[in-house]
């Protein structure tokens, strides 16, 4: 993007849970100022964002360490997205550290309340944009396929409002998931796959339950 249509980002944000893609973006633009095709100058700062249920980084960030101690993982509320789960990245935290002094940011973390606040307005950009998500049924409610891109937009939405992100500059905000084109939900049938039980023989009766008769694999192959 920002080659292609010569923008200058102030910041690239993104939800963080180990860090390895931006991690991975970073050592790329480094590279690419080493070899004289980027300039260092022009290299955004990096936003983070964890959810506060699951920010050890933010709270190591913010004690001013390169390296996460044991109580970086505690949780004390139930977590916006589960699938972000990893509480302790100790192996990575140190490059996302580096990152930030090299390059310039910050690590911030949403709570829930921050995420209702500002994901409305977040989710209409994106629709404006003609980026509609998609939205499953759990426990008898819609929800987000996934957070994750939602949790980037809220956080730079709370970074803009508290002077972090200055007015008027150019954020290259980093959407990941939850969007399916011709998403078909599956049913949602009351089966469990029972401890006791043959996994192959449990996981073959589960894939029975969902799928139309004849189309199943008598061998199924489990990853």
């Amino acid at each position: 993007e920002m080659f292609k249509n010569n923008i200058k980002f102030s910041y690239i944000a993104q939800t963080v849970c180990a860090g390895f893609g931006p991690i991975g973006v970073y050592k790329m633009f480094s590279q690419l100022a080493t070899e004289n095709i980027l300039k260092r100058e022009d290299i955004p700062r990096f936003l983070g964002v964890q959810q506060r249920a699951i920010s050890p980084m933010v709270r190591a960030w913010k004690e001013k360490r390169d390296y996460l101690s044991n109580t970086n993982g505690d949780a004390k509320e139930s977590p916006i997205e589960p699938a972000l789960y990893n509480t302790f990245p100790f192996e990575t935290y140190p490059e996302m550290y580096k990152l930030l002094i090299e390059f310039g940011g910050e690590l911030i973390s949403i709570s829930k309340d921050d995420y209702h606040r500002y994901s409305d307005l977040f989710i209409l950009y994106l629709s404006k944009a003609g980026l509609d998500l998609t939205e499953v049924m759990l426990e008898g409610r819609k929800e987000l396929l996934e957070k994750a891109g939602v949790m980037a937009g809220a956080g730079v939405l709370k970074s803009i409002e508290s002077g972090l992100i200055k007015k008027k500059t150019k954020v290259l905000c980093c959407f990941t998931g939850g969007i399916i084109k011709d998403f078909v939900p599956l049913s949602s049938p009351q089966y469990e796959i029972k401890k006791e039980g043959s996994l192959e023989k449990e996981i073959k009766e589960y894939i029975k339950s969902i799928l139309p008769e004849g189309i199943i694999n008598e061998k199924p192959c489990l990853a």
